[in-house]
């Protein structure tokens, strides 16, 4: 038996069936918890599949101050764990200019988030629960308050300088530009600086140090003479550490990964073409994009990480306006092949804010019910709260929603646990805006199409997970809809 479907339950069968969700997607911890065993190893945490990505600074204020900050995180784990969370992604932690921002002006953990300690609690307590810990790294670029920037213009290196204007060159203000391809106030690294690979595989060491399972590399935007792939050469050889899971996520791709491969044990690799596909299914009404990049990956699909936003461009309720929509393609890339990932927010189908004073406004607090600051501060919050956690979107009242977009994903991911990662298998449709695959024993069908599809798959016997009824070879799918069957026969 599959989980059933929330908008299938009646309203006083949310706890059990919370409850039972919870002791699915968590077997493990449960068996260790009751066999007085303590928490799983090391490498069975690393099997987590589904990475939830947050900003700190955005997610709960746990001392008041009105900034978010590690020990809310941690104060939100239940959240998290009922979810179906496997591994918890930090966005940066080193000090910014602004809440939210992802270009560091400081070294080392921000005070306003926390210390070293709590970035130890955090994973400590991500472990006994049986999740991981991940935390970004930005390797490109600083801040012009970054003690690097300051540094650079006294000829201690670190920045990219140059003396005369172009193209993302600014100016320095002493007759002199750095290059700053985020942008104005944002200067890249120098990786031809001999001294920066060591004190970027410091960084490194110190969160491994911390219990951090790991350090996700933003950025390998490189300017000048040293091409990426020399730079990750040079950050490759300044680690002297072992690193259970150092990821990369951003082009260029291929030889990057490659110099940093005996640092990867999962070979995880974020998808950034299939975030772009979805987008473009929607759209365009067309599946095709989202298969060929698929079907690109060939046998290495399954080490992809693949995501619907990421922290760098508006939400995806934002981008594609139809909630039908977005609900069909959150079907599809939850249980598609991959680890997938959440953007902190998207279990809640959240817009972009209207009320973040700052340039990202998909970087907005996390709002967790309906009172005051939206739940996320006791103190005066560094924004001024989106009404929107007012009229439904917040995560106390989507809990207590069926036919939410919260419980619609707790109920996703519960399917995917009880699945299993099994292979994926494409199947052909009539339909250029219908995609189809197999998995896990699973039948998964989604529709960009205006108009009802009906798909004909010989030899076909199937049950729908939602409803419980019987499907043969003739398959309705409903208008920009999606339907989940699970198989019972398949003559060839």
């Amino acid at each position: 038996m599959h989980p059933t479907h929330p908008s299938h339950l009646p309203s006083d069968a949310l706890l059990p069936a919370v409850w039972m969700r919870f002791t699915m997607l968590f077997p493990a911890f449960f068996a260790a918890m009751l066999a007085g065993c303590g928490a799983p190893e090391a490498a069975d945490r690393r099997l987590a599949d589904l990475v939830y990505v947050l900003p700190v600074a955005a997610y709960a204020d746990s001392d008041g101050d009105g900034t978010g900050d590690l020990n809310g995180v941690r104060a939100h784990l239940d959240y998290l764990a009922r979810l179906g969370v496997g591994t918890v992604q930090l966005m940066p932690l080193e000090p910014a200019d602004q809440p939210g921002r992802l270009i560091p002006a400081g070294f080392g953990v921000d005070p306003v988030l926390g210390t070293q300690r709590d970035v130890e609690a955090l994973a400590a307590d991500l472990h006994s629960l049986g999740m991981t810990l991940e935390v970004q790294l930005p390797l490109n670029a600083v801040s012009c308050n970054h003690p690097w920037y300051g540094g650079a213009l006294q000829g201690q290196g670190r920045i990219t300088l140059g003396d005369s204007p172009g193209s993302s060159w600014f100016p320095t203000g002493d007759q002199r530009y750095y290059y700053a391809e985020a942008g104005v106030g944002r200067p890249d690294l120098d990786w031809d600086d001999a001294g920066l690979p060591g004190d970027r595989a410091a960084s490194v060491a110190a969160l491994l140090d911390a219990g951090v399972d790991g350090v996700v590399l933003r950025g390998f935007n490189v300017e000048g003479e040293r091409t990426a792939q020399a730079a990750a050469e040079a950050l490759a050889a300044a680690l002297h550490v072992d690193a259970p899971a150092l990821l990369v996520t951003s082009a260029p791709m291929e030889p990057v990964v490659e110099t940093l491969r005996p640092w990867n044990q999962l070979g995880d690799v974020a998808d950034l073409p299939r975030a772009l596909a979805w987008e473009a299914a929607a759209r365009d009404a067309d599946v095709g994009w989202v298969e060929d990049v698929i079907a690109d990956w060939g046998a290495s699909v399954g080490a992809t990480r693949p995501f619907l936003g990421d922290g760098d461009r508006p939400r995806l309720a934002s981008r594609v306006r139809d909630d039908a929509t977005r609900r069909t393609l959150m079907t599809l890339h939850l249980l598609g092949p991959g680890h997938p990932s959440l953007y902190y927010g998207e279990e809640l189908d959240l817009e972009d804010s209207t009320t973040l004073p700052v340039d990202a406004p998909w970087r907005a607090p996390m709002p967790w019910d309906a009172g005051t600051n939206c739940g996320f501060t006791e103190g005066k919050p560094w924004f001024v709260p989106d009404p929107a956690c007012l009229v439904g979107w917040n995560a106390e009242d989507e809990a207590d929603d069926a036919a939410s977009m919260l419980r619609h994903v707790q109920w996703l991911l519960a399917l995917r646990a009880r699945a299993g990662r099994g292979p994926f298998e494409r199947v052909a449709t009539a339909h250029s805006d219908v995609m189809a695959f197999r998995t896990g024993g699973l039948l998964v069908i989604g529709s960009v199409s205006a108009s009802p599809r009906t798909l004909f798959l010989p030899g076909e016997a199937a049950i729908d997970t939602v409803t419980g009824a019987e499907v043969g070879e003739h398959i309705d799918v409903p208008q920009l809809g999606w339907r989940v069957l699970e198989e019972r026969q398949r003559r060839r």
